[in-house]
């Protein structure tokens, strides 16, 4: 009897009314039905009554919505009800509670934004999440399904998500429109699009369009309808009506631009000339021109990556069409010289920002056993080519007009990270322009010297942040951070004001800097005030300067594999309440190191860590190693839901049960790594089904075993996989099942998959055709064919290959580099090698190449191998490394494997 009493008790009955419906409409008045038949209801006839009865478990509805669980709960009166009344869509309220009890709904265009809506009020999160899934799904189609939906849908749905805060559904709506935007620029709801989707559709990076002019006729038509409407823009009404033409110039990453396209297209339609730009001549072009297409409202020019282009004669093209040019980002030139900047920097006195990056030198000295190095000058044809045809456009009428300009110094940001052909004397080249500076980026910079460095420091008295990782900077640039300036009354300012450098700095980055000693990074830490972002990676950070650090303002923070403990972190973690990101991976000294005595001790202070984090910050980003465990992590989820990024190394103990608990504790990661732990299927599973918005994914050397079903779920916002040394158990079918439930992965990592073979290579090609970085290593015989497919992922900037089968021809470097316009960055072993070498592109035949690293062998016995056969396993012996410059090939060989 107790048992009927309580299953009695634990019925409720709803009573459904849907107010949409005229009731003089509806065939019959009641019906009566229950969840225990769920998988037999007729919809169709249920809804045609005017009032819907449904008899249901009261735990369950608790169980898997938010809005029944408060509902039937509480503590009040009403919780115990047994009748219950819903006014809502008949149909939608159906759908849920078939949802709930498990039945599959199928969603479709036409009833997405009522089950949306729906899943949203009754707070049925696992709805939820499909609805966006199935969003995001049906929006990335390819074909004819790719525009089943309407444009006037698409705007209803990102209204209706940007009213209640579903960012995911903004987002795709954003990204559909960018994607799309020539269809959508041809529907009749164009002009209905709100203002701030249309801004973020032609902000987006991959923006599709057919021409320039079509962008500029559909903003036209959108402004000229919405012009009346002036309450559809934000606060400034003049300063959004112009903004949203003045569209950023981006051909980042375009191979196909030219020379010969970027002057043809400044030149006015009605010009006559009869020389030949595609000859490569283009001074006789702005000798005869005369007059150019200006582009006035053009601020900002991102021509990174475009390998057809030279540097030199892209700074003419740009003083030609860009009077009021700020920003330039021109990243991977190599072909660039100092000369071109401070030439550059006179011509356009508007500018503020200069972004000219290279990719970082390998060989950074102090981390690397160098065997030998090689330096060959640059002495080929085509070079001097272009050196002489730079001096034509020199002496040109146009070096005149510049020759007359004034020295200005209005450029605050100067990004030269990774030159590692720059010297001190070509800083002081330009130092002259650089008194306005306040963000200054040298890292990998390995040619300029501490005295250089100090110097430059001197000539930057604005200074407010240096990045300057893997350089010189050691005791004088310090000195020089430090230095006390004199007033003019003889003072040093008040007591406790200090005038350095360094107490105005807001950002600091010498990660890997040798040459910092102990008593410098004393004096440094005590001078640093009102610093924002630290980060002193692999230097000799201790506990002792840690503790004179007098910043209380720190929002970011790295010490990875430096001296510091548990107690000084805590320290600095408790006078820094803003902190968002903390990197803290390879410090031993977190960790107790086995020592039963310290044990305790390391307990207390790693919960007095938990604690200060849970109390003052609310983390963006962690990467720890030694010293993080599970213990009391779980108390901490109001601390960590803000979680975007979460790096788990080596050292970090984290059991079964919080490894399952990530999703939960951090539900908004973005950015997931785990090396060294061990994992289950029933992690995998729990990370992939319940992280919507994770895009990186890396699992490294973890133990335990999972199996291919773990990527039997849909992960449409990965764009970054690496899994390394964890599924040797890979065939091509799994690599199938991969690239349909990742298809959107831009770097792709595969490591110790010895089941792939030559057949692997077009799967991943036509799984994955626009693929950035490729790493493949120990994954069986992958290139015993040679390398046929991968060349048509024309996107390709690294390719890493290493002991995938000897299958690679002596002129595969060239020939890679050839098919690869894009490719940087080319990583190989001479195990692979066909004929037991490779032939290394000279300078004029490198195309993009501008690193290449050689990975040799020796034998080594195997004792659990019988000679006869072949026991013998590689071993690495050494690593050469071409690194080509806008000067030299440098050819060094280090001890490491890089």
């Amino acid at each position: 009897m107790a048992s009927t009493s309580n299953k009695l008790e634990d019925i409720v009955v709803l009573e459904l009314v849907d107010p949409s419906v005229v009731t003089e409409k509806l065939s019959e008045e009641e019906i009566t039905i229950s969840t225990s038949s769920i998988h037999n209801w007729d919809i169709p006839s249920i809804v045609c009554h005017r009032i819907v009865k449904v008899q249901a478990d009261r735990s369950r509805l608790s169980e898997k919505s938010c809005y029944f669980h408060s509902l039937l709960s509480g503590n009040f009166s009403e919780s115990r009800l047994y009748h219950i009344s819903i006014h809502w869509s008949m149909e939608s309220i159906l759908n849920v509670l078939q949802f709930i009890y498990g039945y599959q709904l199928i969603v479709t265009s036409t009833n997405f934004l009522n089950l949306l809506e729906a899943a949203l009020f009754f707070g049925v999160d696992s709805l939820l999440l499909d609805c966006e899934a199935w969003f995001q799904k049906f929006t990335s189609g390819f074909g004819l399904c790719r525009h089943q939906i309407s444009l006037a849908s698409i705007i209803e749905i990102s209204n209706f998500s940007l009213d209640h805060g579903i960012t995911s559904i903004m987002g795709t709506c954003k990204d559909y429109i960018a994607r799309n935007f020539a269809w959508a620029a041809s529907s009749s709801s164009f002009v209905d699009i709100p203002y701030t989707l249309l801004y973020s559709a032609i902000e987006h990076p991959e923006l599709t369009v057919e021409s320039e002019a079509q962008l500029c006729e559909a903003l036209l038509g959108w402004l000229s309808h919405n012009i009346e409407f002036r309450e559809c823009f934000p606060i400034n009404y003049e300063d959004s009506f112009y903004n949203i033409l003045k569209k950023k110039i981006v051909l980042c990453g375009c191979p196909h631009v030219t020379m010969d396209i970027l002057f043809l297209g400044i030149l006015p339609n009605d010009i006559d000339f009869t020389c030949e730009p595609d000859r490569g001549d283009y001074s006789c072009i702005i000798q005869k021109a005369g007059s150019f297409l200006s582009f006035e409202s053009v601020v900002e020019v991102d021509i990174s990556k475009c390998p057809n282009l030279r540097f030199a004669l892209v700074i003419q093209w740009l003083y030609l069409a860009f009077p009021s040019l700020r920003i330039l980002k021109a990243s991977h030139y190599l072909d660039f010289k100092y000369e071109n900047l401070y030439s550059f920097l006179r011509m356009c006195p508007h500018i503020v920002e200069v972004d000219l990056t290279v990719d970082i030198s390998p060989v950074i000295f102090g981390n690397v056993s160098v065997l030998s190095a090689n330096v060959e000058e640059h002495q080929f044809a085509d070079a001097m080519r272009y050196k002489i045809l730079e001096e034509k456009i020199t002496l040109s009428s146009m070096s005149e007009i510049i020759s007359a300009k004034p020295v200005l110094a209005n450029i605050t940001k100067l990004t030269l990270e990774g030159r590692s052909d720059t010297n001190d004397l070509e800083l002081l080249k330009i130092s002259s322009l650089l008194l306005s500076l306040s963000f200054l980026n040298i890292k990998g910079c390995t040619l300029v010297t501490d005295m250089g460095i100090s110097k430059l420091l001197m000539k930057c008295p604005r200074l407010q942040s240096l990045i300057s990782s893997y350089t010189a900077f050691g005791r004088n640039s310090i000195k020089i951070l430090c230095l006390e300036k004199k007033f003019r009354n003889g003072s040093d300012g008040t007591p406790g004001n200090s005038s350095a450098m360094a107490s105005r700095l807001q950002e600091l980055q010498i990660d890997g800097c040798k040459d910092v000693d102990n008593n410098s990074l004393l004096h440094l830490m005590s001078k640093i005030s009102i610093m924002r972002v630290l980060s002193l990676r692999e230097t000799s950070l201790d506990d002792d300067a840690l503790y004179k650090l007098a910043s209380c303002s720190l929002e970011k923070l790295d010490i990875s594999d430096t001296l510091v403990s548990m107690q000084s972190l805590n320290y600095v973690i408790k006078r820094n309440p803003e902190m968002r990101s903390l990197r803290g991976t390879g410090c031993s000294k977190l960790h107790h190191g086995g020592d039963q005595n310290l044990a305790y001790t390391h307990r207390t202070e790693f919960q007095d860590f938990l604690d200060e984090l849970g109390k003052r910050c609310m983390l963006e980003e962690l990467a720890l190693g030694w010293g993080f465990s599970s213990i009391g992590l779980e108390r901490l989820q109001p601390a960590f839901r803000n979680l975007r990024i979460l790096y788990v190394g080596l050292g970090a103990e984290m059991d079964h049960h919080l490894l399952c608990l990530v999703p939960k504790i951090c539900p908004l990661l973005e950015s997931l790594v785990l090396r060294f732990q061990v994992i289950y299927d029933d992690i995998v599973r729990s990370i992939l089904e319940s992280l919507k918005h994770l895009q990186m994914l890396w699992l490294c050397c973890c133990l335990g075993y999972f199996t291919s079903l773990s990527f039997q779920i849909p992960m449409l916002n990965l764009t970054s996989l690496k899994l390394d040394w964890v599924t040797p158990w890979m065939t091509n079918n799994d690599l199938i099942l991969l690239t349909q439930n990742c298809s959107n992965v831009l770097e792709l990592s595969l490591s110790g998959c010895k089941l792939l073979d030559s057949g692997s290579q077009e799967i991943i090609a036509s799984g994955w055709p626009g693929l950035k970085y490729v790493h493949l290593e120990e994954c069986g015989r992958i290139t015993s064919q040679g390398v046929t497919f991968l060349y048509n992922c024309k996107a390709i900037e690294e390719l890493k290959l290493r002991h995938n089968g000897r299958g690679l021809a002596r002129n595969f470097m060239l020939d890679a580099a050839s098919k690869l316009p894009l490719l940087r960055r080319l990583s190989l072993d001479l195990c692979d090698a066909v004929q037991g070498g490779f032939d290394s592109p000279s300078h004029s035949e490198r195309f993009y190449l501008s690193t290449v690293k050689i990975c040799r062998c020796k034998a080594q016995r195997c004792a659990f191998k019988l000679e006869k056969l072949g026991g013998f396993n590689p071993e690495h012996k050494e690593t050469i490394v071409l690194e080509y410059t806008s000067k030299q090939l440098r050819t060094t060989v280090v001890r490491e494997r890089i």
